[in-house]
């Protein structure tokens, strides 16, 4: 027992110890997608509060009003030891109402300020709720803020601009601006990022709008602005709205803020040498120590669960847990054996991936069962096994599928539920079975809601579903819905909201936020609901491979609402025979269900409304919006792994201009810069080739750890006939623009212009250089090119043929500059790409593509970028690049070992040795006294004997 407490001793001074020496991250992440009286993490000043999930800044019946909403905790921007800066990026969506008058204002800014800090006297109207008469332009300040400005000023405005978005450092005239006109936009919802790069300095906004976005309007800003110059090493950060003697609605609809900002355990100095040299030895000492008592703690431990067998040891199963009640019970498997005939095919109702389905029947209880057997070999379906136990048996609702039981015997893992007598939902929607009448899919569609409110909202931890699909949904006796396998279900706390899960589920139902990050969601629930009532109201699948066409069951019918003739796609086995009414809600509630951005769905409490008629249908734009896809903060992503004995490898930069001697940009072929651009091929020869290199290589992937690298990319580019001729007209132009990753010191291969793109040569259709990935836009037809598409966007795998690809027309962009983003995600291995133009797009073209790959498996482990094009008749033309990477790498296999680490090892091994030769003579005088002890009494009994 001594010994056993010494143990946990030692392993927690161990830990603690350990987390001593580590880099010390200090971070703030979080999202809120509704903001509700109760939240604790908003704070609201003035005339601030929140209003049915959102948050309202001013009273609209008074004039200079002003409101502020900040969030809770304070948020770590630099650090006074180190110099370090955070990078920073936030999103956020608000609408401003001017509410059809002529005259209004004042505006909204997002903003940062010192801690504590409190809404100035008389800082309404154009002073925002930031400055008054007599702080304005103080140094005292110490404020930073973007403003969306809705009327002028004319003491500090810009002349000649009615509103307008600005950056402000410490002043509230601005910097930096653009012109923005807040009336056009009334009553729309603008969506915001703020991104901050502490290695360029740069602080830069864009914006978008739902509806109302044009083109024509400049819709970014940037200023270079050093924040430790400027502001305070800890901040505030939130938003401020005022009216002055006209008036106008601000309204803040969601926030989401990640920063990162490291603080190293070291930073050189002798007195850190001190600190680190005390820090490491001795608790790396007790380390090694308690690292051989743990192990064989473990040892003993492990040969012990050995014995115990596999059964037993399946995700922690804990009968006891799951029989207290009238819950499930366990089975033997002996008589589920009996009640389905030995597992006869006879009785087999289905069979998928981790196992197969067996119709039977329990004698005892005099009930039918349907009994799920877990294919031996599947580890996931195991983890299945364990979720669906622990999630189904703790949850009560009239629309679950009832767990009656379970077995795990004999290595055999089985679930036993209540019969569903008349299959699944898309048996009839789709399949041969009798075709459902309409008030039996209006009954599925609120009975299924219900389902999910229950999940998400009534649970004790909330649970996502994550697999909601027709196919999923039962049928009783009386066709009332039942929601059923919870194999991929996640809990969450109700408060923390998404986390990164990696990508399951069925194509077709996945929310494109989900297969872009891998995080798991309420919204990404509601998106796949969504898609159920749209097969339920249609009849069609979301997803038919069988079918030609290259649109989802969501953009077509998306279409068909923007022509206004949503009831024409009504399932034509209702005959006619459905409520106008109730199919034309249930189509609406399914599209805003199924929106793109997550952030523009409702809530399945307000979807249940809508199906309820108890609030009208929303007003949804008549072009399905794009999905807004963005990489994961690797903060975020540290911060869910649990990473933080790492260093990291980093590769970042922007290049806005490309001049002549900057040794940033190596060039191969007929690739050069000219006038800060990169032109890639000379026009007056065909088949010329030109690279465009990054000149440092950049690490993939760590072969010691295994991590790979996150990633992300932006660049701009534009494609040109040459000679100014019509592309529409020209008989032959080609052949594309590609973004690649290839082993470092790549040059160009030869024989490799045209349609090979720079990449291959004429005898080979897997790349010469031996490992590449990339992103192209071809714009021309070869024989390998997807037989049915004239241009196309692609993602290859060391082959000249596109693995994913989606139908793009080059002809319609010509000369208009394409904005890339290209991301790819380690934990999930998800590589996508999405684009847009600038003054061309078209919000009916797919403009988004996705691939899941293992980089690990498919580059080696560093890499070059590089831009490149294959030309016949066009011109391609690189006109921005950004580049972004952070590589975790272990710190005791990093390479090499500083002078602080030789001295620490230098120290920890003599110490090691003599702790761990105290702890042995500690243990041997132990015994002995114990022993001493034991025979003290037998030697009085002796005498006295």
């Amino acid at each position: 027992m001594v010994t056993s407490f010494c143990n946990s001793v030692v392993i927690l001074l161990c830990f603690v110890s350990f987390l001593s020496v580590l880099p010390c991250t200090v971070s703030v992440s979080f999202q809120l997608s509704r903001f509700d009286p109760t939240m604790i993490t908003i704070v609201y000043q003035g005339d601030a509060k929140p209003d049915v999930g959102t948050i309202e800044f001013n009273l609209v019946n008074y004039i200079n009003r002003v409101g502020w909403a900040t969030y809770a905790d304070e948020v770590s921007l630099w650090d006074s030891e180190t110099g370090k800066i955070s990078d920073f990026n936030t999103r956020f969506s608000f609408e401003i109402n001017t509410q059809g008058v002529p005259l209004y204002g004042h505006g909204l800014c997002f903003f940062l300020a010192p801690v504590g800090s409190l809404i100035p006297p008389n800082s309404g109207g154009g002073f925002l709720g930031l400055f008054n008469t007599t702080t304005s332009d103080s140094p005292s300040n110490q404020i930073v803020s973007i403003e969306f400005d809705s009327f002028h000023n004319p003491e500090w405005d810009p002349h000649g601009m009615d509103g307008h978005v600005g950056i402000n450092n410490n002043s509230i005239a601005s910097a930096v601006y653009t012109q923005w006109n807040a009336s056009s936009h009334s009553e729309d919802t603008a969506n915001v990022l703020v991104t901050y790069n502490s290695t360029t300095k740069d602080l830069s906004v864009s914006w978008s709008y739902l509806t109302t976005d044009s083109p024509r309007e400049n819709s970014s800003l940037s200023m270079r602005i050093d924040l430790m110059k400027v502001l305070p090493e800890r901040v505030m950060v939130g938003f401020s709205a005022a009216t002055g003697m006209y008036v106008e609605r601000h309204v803040l609809k969601s926030w989401e803020f990640h920063s990162n900002l490291e603080e190293p355990a070291t930073n050189g100095k002798n007195t850190r040498r001190i600190k680190i040299l005390v820090a490491s030895t001795v608790p790396v000492s007790v380390l090694i120590a308690g690292t051989v008592i743990s192990f064989i703690m473990w040892f003993r431990r492990k040969k012990r669960q050995t014995k115990i067998g596999e059964t037993k040891n399946l995700a922690s199963i804990n009968d006891d847990e799951f029989e207290r009640g009238a819950g499930p019970r366990r089975f033997s498997f002996k008589d589920l054996e009996s009640a389905t005939n030995n597992f006869s095919e006879g009785r087999k109702l289905g069979e998928g991936g981790f196992g197969a389905v067996y119709r039977g029947y329990l004698i005892d209880l005099d009930i039918e069962i349907a009994v799920k057997r877990i294919s031996r070999g599947s580890k996931q379906g195991k983890k299945e096994y364990a979720t669906e136990v622990k999630v189904i048996s703790q949850s009560r609702h009239r629309n679950l599928v009832q767990l009656i039981g379970w077995c795990h015997d004999k290595r055999e893992l089985l679930l036993v539920y209540e019969f569903m007598p008349n299959g699944s939902l898309d048996s009839h929607l789709f399949g041969r079975r009798i075709p459902l009448t309409w008030p039996v899919r209006y009954r599925i569609s609120l009975g299924l809601a219900s389902t999910i409110f229950y999940l998400h909202e009534e649970c004790e931890q909330c649970v996502v579903h994550r697999d909601i699909k027709s196919n999923n949904v039962m049928l009783d006796s009386s066709f009332n819905a039942k929601l059923g396998d919870f194999g991929l279900a996640r809990l969450m706390s109700h408060e923390l909201g998404p986390k990164t899960t990696g990508l399951a589920g069925t194509i077709g139902y996945l929310a494109p936020e989900y297969i872009s990050t891998g995080r798991a969601s309420k919204e990404s629930d509601v998106y796949s609901f969504g898609v159920v009532l749209l097969e339920i109201a249609t009849g069609r699948k979301s997803a038919d491979p069988r079918e030609a066409t290259e649109t989802g069951l969501v953009e077509q019918v998306w279409d068909l609402y923007g022509e206004g003739k949503l009831l024409s796609v009504v399932d034509e086995k209702l005959n006619q025979g459905f409520d106008v009414k109730q199919a034309e809600c249930v189509m609406i509630a399914g599209l805003w269900c199924a929106h793109p951005d997550n952030r523009s769905r409702p809530s399945i409490r307000q979807a249940i409304q809508v199906l309820n008629f108890e609030i009208a249908p929303p007003d949804l734009p008549k072009n399905m919006p794009l999905p807004v896809f963005h990489a994961l903060p690797v903060s975020f992503i540290s911060k869910q792994l649990g990473i933080n004995n790492s260093s990291t490898t980093d590769v970042n930069f922007e290049i806005s201009r490309f001049e002549h001697g900057d040794d940033m940009i190596l060039y191969q072929g007929e690739a050069r810069p000219t006038n800060g651009i990169i032109d890639f091929n000379t026009l007056d020869n065909l088949y010329h080739v030109g690279w465009a290199t990054y000149a440092n290589r950049v690490p993939m992937w760590d072969p010691k750890t295994g991590k790979l690298s996150d990633f992300s990319t932006r660049i701009a580019f534009s494609i040109r006939i040459a000679f100014s001729i019509d592309i529409q007209a020209a008989s032959d132009y080609g052949h594309g623009f590609v973004f690649f990753l290839a082993p470092a010191g790549s040059q160009l291969p030869l024989n490799s212009a045209a349609g090979r793109l720079g990449l291959f040569n004429t005898s080979q259709w897997v790349s010469t250089l031996g490992q590449v990935v990339m992103v192209e836009f071809d714009t021309y037809k070869n024989g390998w090119d997807p037989a049915h598409l004239e241009n196309h966007v692609g993602i290859n795998n060391n082959s000249i043929m596109s693995v994913v690809y989606t139908r793009w027309n080059a002809s319609i962009h010509n000369g208009d500059t394409a904005d890339v983003l290209i991301t790819y995600n380690a934990t999930i291995r998800n590589l996508s790409a999405s684009w847009s133009y600038r003054t061309t797009h078209n919000p009916r073209e797919v403009s988004s593509l996705s691939y899941l790959i293992d980089l690990k498996m498919a580059l080696p482990e560093w890499v070059m970028l590089t831009a490149a094009t294959g030309v016949s008749t066009e011109q391609h033309i690189l006109q921005w690049w950004e580049f972004n990477s952070t590589l975790e790498r272990d710190m005791e296999t990093s390479g090499n070992i500083s002078t602080n680490v030789k001295i620490v090892l230098g120290l920890v091994v003599p110490v090691a040795v003599l702790i761990i030769a105290g702890i042995v003579l500690a243990i041997i005088l132990w015994r002995r006294k114990k022993t001493r002890k034991m025979r003290k009494p037998e030697a009085a009994e002796n005498i006295n004997q």
